[in-house]
C-alpha cells in the first residue's frame, strides 16, 4: 500500500533531532577538553568549573575543624583598645535632664567583683588604713593548776615540765581595747574626689562583716633600767588562733575562716581566751572601763576599798556571763554526779582534748570543736572526727565549765556581802553582759595571756589587731597596681602605745611594818616583818621578829579551819643587815613624834641589797592586795571551797 503526502523529512524528523543534539554535546564536551570552557565566581575570584570540587572540599574540611571542642575560637573579644565611654557617661551623669538635678552615682555591684581583669583597669579601690589599738588594764594572776591544766601547758616544753605536783603559776594577762565602730567604717570607706577616684571595697569580698583573725601582743622587760628588745608573746596553748597558718593562706583558709568567725563565740575564743583549769580559778577578766553607779555623782568621794570591791562585782560579773554563754554553746551545765555512760551533749559545738574551762563554740555547719580553729599553733587539718573521743572531751569540759560557773557564783555573793557592809546598796542589780557582737559593738576587750614573764621582773605591753584582708586572693580582679594588697591574708593595725611597767609579783614577799633601833638582845635593834607565800593555789602570811643578821622567814604552822595545821615553808631568800636610826626621816603626829627608821636587807648568797622604810612598806599596794588573797583564802578553807 502506498503512503502519500508524508515526506522524507518528516518521515525521518526525530532521527534529524537526536542526531542535533549528539552533535551538540560533542562540541561542548570538545571545548572543555580543549581548554575553552567556561568558569565560575568564588570568593571573587573567576575559577574553572572543574576547581570548584575541591573548593568545596577543602572549606567543608575548615568547617568541620572548627566545630571541634579543643578548636580554638579564632576571635578576640578584647582586641584591640577598648573604647572608654567613662568621660562622656560622667558628662551625661551630671548634664541637666529636664528640671531634674544630676544623676545619683550608683555604687558598686555584683558586677564590678566579676568583671574580667582587662576591664578593672578603670576601677580602684580605697586602701582601708586601720588605727591603733588602746592598751587596757594589766591583771596579774596567781593559782595553782589542777593536774589536767598542767597537762595543757605541755606545748609550752620546759616551762612545765617538773613533777606534776609543782602546780603553782603566776602569769600575766594584757588586755587592750578596740574600736570596732572605726574598723567598720574604715573597710565601707571609699575616696570619690581622689584621682583617681577610689571605690570603696565590695562588700562581698570580706563577706559582710568585720572579722578579727588575730591579736598580737609584744612585751618588753626592764634591764639595767632600760627596756630590752620587744618579744612577741606567743599564743596561748590551747587558745584558737589562724597565727601558724596566716603565712600560706588560700582561699579555703579564708572560707573556713569565714565560717569559722561567723559565730560570736568561736570569734570571743580568739580575742578573749580562758586561761587553763585551775584549783582557785582567780583569773576575773579585765575591765574597759572604772566601775561607776548612778550614786558616785552625789558622793564623789568614794573610798577605795568600796571602788575596788565594786569594780571586782563587775569583773565576777562579766565572768559569769562569757562562762554561761561559752557552756550554753557547748550544750549546758554538767555535774560530776550527773554523768551517765555515752552521754552527749545536746547544744551545738564539741570540746578540747581536756576540759579547761575555755571559749566554747559551734554550731550550725560549723565543723565540731577542734576543726577549723587551731589551738595555738595553727588549725590547717584540725577538723574533729565527731567520735567518742571528741564527745568525751566535750562533756568534760562542760563539767569544767559548771564547776567554773559555781565558783564566780560563791565569789559573786562574797563580794556583795562585803560590798554592803562598806557601801550598802551598791551590790545589788547588775547588767547583763551578752556575747561581743563585732557588727554591733561600738568596741571589745582583748587580752591573751603570758606565761613567759619571771617573779620580781619589770614587764610593759603594746597590742594590734589583724583584721582580715578584703583583698586577699583577688588578683585577677585588682589593677596591675593595686595587685600587690592581694597577697596577704590580714592587714595589721598600727600598735599601740605601751602599757605602764608591770612587776610581776614573787611567791613569797615581805614586808617591814615596824622597827625599833637598839633594842633586842643584841642591842642592835628589832624589825617585825610581815611575809606572804603563795603555796599549793592558796596565799597565806606569817609575822616574823627579827634583829640583824637574823634570816627573814621559815616554816611556820599555819591554821586551817576543820583541817589539821599546814606546815608552810615562808622562806624568803634575804636576811636583816642592819637596822638604822634616821631623823631627817622623824614624823610629829600631834604631840607624838616618831622617829624614822631605814632597815637594810640583803639576799642570801648575792650582792643584792634594799633599804626598807616602815612607813612605805604598810602602805604598798602589793601589800594590801596580798592581804586580800590571804582572806580569801581563809573563807575558802571554812567553806570547803
Amino acid at each position: 500500500m502506498k503512503v502519500k503526502g508524508i515526506s522524507f523529512f518528516e518521515l525521518h524528523a526525530e532521527k534529524f533531532v537526536l542526531g542535533l543534539a549528539v552533535l551538540i554535546l560533542v562540541a561542548v564536551i570538545a571545548l572543555q577538553f580543549l581548554g575553552g570552557g567556561s568558569t565560575v565566581r568564588v570568593d571573587n575570584r573567576e575559577v574553572g568549573v572543574g576547581e570548584v570540587n575541591g573548593l568545596l572540599r577543602q572549606r567543608a574540611q575548615q568547617l568541620a575543624d572548627r566545630l571541634r571542642d579543643d578548636a580554638p575560637s579564632g576571635v578576640d573579644l578584647f582586641e584591640g583598645e577598648v573604647p572608654l565611654v567613662v568621660e562622656s557617661f560622667r558628662e551625661d551623669m551630671t548634664a541637666p535632664l529636664l528640671d531634674a538635678g544630676g544623676l545619683a552615682p550608683s555604687r558598686p555591684s555584683l558586677a564590678s567583683a566579676l568583671v574580667p581583669s582587662d576591664i578593672a583597669e578603670v576601677v580602684w579601690y580605697y586602701e582601708p588604713r586601720f588605727s591603733g589599738v588602746a592598751m587596757g588594764e594589766i591583771v596579774q594572776t596567781a593559782d595553782a593548776l589542777t593536774e589536767e591544766g598542767w597537762q595543757q601547758l605541755q606545748p609550752l616544753g620546759g616551762r612545765f615540765d617538773g613533777a606534776v605536783g609543782e602546780l603553782d603559776v603566776t602569769w600575766i594577762s594584757p588586755s587592750a581595747i578596740v574600736d570596732l565602730a572605726a574598723l567598720r567604717e574604715e573597710l565601707q570607706r571609699s575616696q570619690p574626689r581622689a584621682s583617681p577616684a577610689r571605690q570603696a571595697v565590695p562588700s562581698l569580698w570580706f563577706n559582710e562583716r568585720l572579722y578579727l583573725v588575730d591579736v598580737v601582743f609584744e612585751r618588753q622587760e626592764l634591764a639595767n633600767g632600760q627596756w630590752a628588745e620587744s618579744v612577741v608573746v606567743p599564743a596561748f596553748p590551747t587558745q584558737d588562733s589562724f597565727r601558724a597558718d596566716a603565712a600560706t593562706a588560700d582561699a579555703a583558709l579564708r572560707d573556713a575562716m569565714f565560717e569559722e568567725l561567723s559565730q560570736a563565740a568561736r570569734q570571743l575564743e580568739i580575742l578573749q581566751p580562758e586561761f587553763v583549769a585551775t584549783r582557785n580559778s582567780n583569773f576575773v577578766a579585765p575591765l574597759p572601763v572604772e566601775a561607776t553607779a548612778p550614786s558616785d555623782a552625789a558622793a564623789p568621794a568614794v573610798s577605795d576599798e568600796v571602788r575596788r570591791l565594786r569594780r571586782e562585782l563587775q569583773r565576777l560579773r562579766q565572768d559569769e556571763a562569757r562562762t554561761k554563754s561559752r557552756l550554753d554553746e557547748l550544750g549546758g551545765p554538767v555535774r560530776d554526779d550527773e554523768q551517765k555512760p555515752g552521754d552527749r551533749p545536746s547544744g551545738r559545738g564539741g570540746g578540747r582534748d581536756a576540759g579547761d574551762g575555755g571559749a566554747g563554740g559551734g554550731g550550725g555547719t560549723a565543723p565540731p570543736r577542734g576543726g577549723g580553729l587551731g589551738s595555738g599553733s595553727g588549725m590547717q587539718g584540725r577538723r574533729g572526727t565527731g567520735d567518742a573521743a571528741q564527745d568525751e572531751a566535750t562533756k568534760r569540759r562542760r563539767i569544767a565549765l559548771t564547776k567554773r560557773l559555781e565558783t564566780i557564783a560563791t565569789s559573786i555573793s562574797r563580794t556583795e556581802s562585803d560590798l554592803s557592809k562598806v557601801a550598802p546598796g551598791l551590790a545589788s542589780g547588775g547588767a547583763a553582759v551578752a556575747l561581743p557582737s563585732m557588727d554591733k559593738d561600738p568596741s571589745i576587750v582583748v587580752w591573751t595571756h603570758d606565761l613567759g614573764v619571771e617573779p620580781n621582773r619589770t614587764y610593759r605591753y603594746r597590742a594590734r589587731i589583724d583584721v582580715y584582708n578584703p583583698f586577699f586572693a583577688r588578683t585577677n580582679q585588682m589593677v596591675p597596681q593595686q595587685q600587690s594588697l592581694a597577697s596577704g591574708f590580714t592587714l595589721g593595725t598600727a600598735f599601740s602605745d605601751w602599757s605602764a611597767p608591770v612587776q610581776v609579783s614573787p611567791p613569797v614577799g615581805f614586808f617591814l611594818t615596824r622597827a625599833t633601833p637598839g633594842e633586842g638582845s643584841l642591842g642592835l635593834g628589832t624589825a617585825t616583818i610581815e611575809v606572804f607565800a603563795f603555796r599549793d593555789g592558796l596565799r597565806r602570811s606569817a609575822t616574823f621578829s627579827v634583829q640583824p643578821g637574823d634570816v627573814i622567814g621559815g616554816v611556820e604552822s599555819v591554821r586551817r579551819a576543820g583541817q589539821p595545821d599546814a606546815q608552810i615553808d615562808f622562806s624568803t631568800g634575804w636576811y636583816v643587815m642592819d637596822i638604822i636610826e634616821d631623823p631627817s626621816r622623824d614624823q610629829v603626829s600631834g604631840n607624838e613624834r616618831t622617829r624614822g627608821v631605814v632597815v637594810l636587807v640583803g639576799r642570801l648568797g648575792a650582792i643584792d641589797r634594799e633599804e626598807r622604810l616602815p612607813e612605805s612598806d604598810r602602805g604598798n599596794p602589793l601589800r594590801r592586795k596580798f592581804a586580800d588573797e590571804v582572806e580569801a583564802a581563809k573563807q575558802d578553807e571554812s567553806t570547803g571551797g
